[in-house]
């Protein structure tokens, strides 16, 4: 009876739903976390077009061996912070010296998946990036820390990249004290830009 069959399938569909909706975290505008002291500010509501605009341009390709997939950034909120220089000098010789003039920056991306994807993104693809990036052989440790899995890859040259993921937020960069300071702003310490 088409009855019975819908007095079954009503509470089989509310429950569904409210674990659905209860499962997955409410998305983050990136800019809300980014600290408002920060030195330079970009962001990107899609940076998977971005990205694509980027390497489909023709001069990118002439110069590029290969044209990145970036569908698995499609969709995703990026907000990009400087927060701060890192500055070095080192001696050559009598005629002067070289500075080592280094940003620290902060990338916050709303990927809109759930916190399972947003860890395998940021183990693996961020992994990926930041062994490519240091040339490879780099050491990956994970802990909890901020109400989410923290990410730490040193290189053999001591270089380091720290990642936050919580819920579907990933927050990386290369200074940790700019990731603490984002966390800071969630937790409402500081005022975000």
């Amino acid at each position: 009876c088409l009855c019975r069959r819908t007095r079954v399938f009503s509470p089989c569909l509310c429950v569904s739903v409210v674990i659905g909706l209860s499962c997955g975290s409410k998305p983050t505008d990136p800019r809300t976390v980014i600290p408002a002291d920060s030195l330079v500010y970009l962001e990107s509501s899609d940076v998977g077009r971005v990205l694509d605009a980027i390497t489909s341009n023709p001069i990118f390709q002439q110069l590029a061996k290969t044209k990145p997939d970036t569908s698995a950034l499609n969709g995703i909120r990026l907000s990009v912070a400087v927060t701060g220089f890192q500055t070095s000098e080192e001696a050559e010789g009598e005629s002067g010296s070289v500075l080592d003039f280094r940003p620290r920056y902060v990338a916050v991306a709303e990927t809109n998946a759930w916190n399972y994807q947003a860890l395998s993104f940021a183990e693996n693809k961020l992994g990926e990036f930041v062994n490519d990036v240091y040339g490879g052989e780099v050491e990956l440790v994970t802990i909890d820390k901020h109400g989410g899995s923290y990410f730490t890859w040193t290189a053999k040259d001591g270089r380091k990249a720290f990642a936050l993921v919580r819920g579907s937020l990933v927050l990386f960069g290369n200074d940790e004290s700019a990731i603490d300071n984002c966390v800071n702003v969630m937790n409402g310490g500081a005022e975000n830009i």
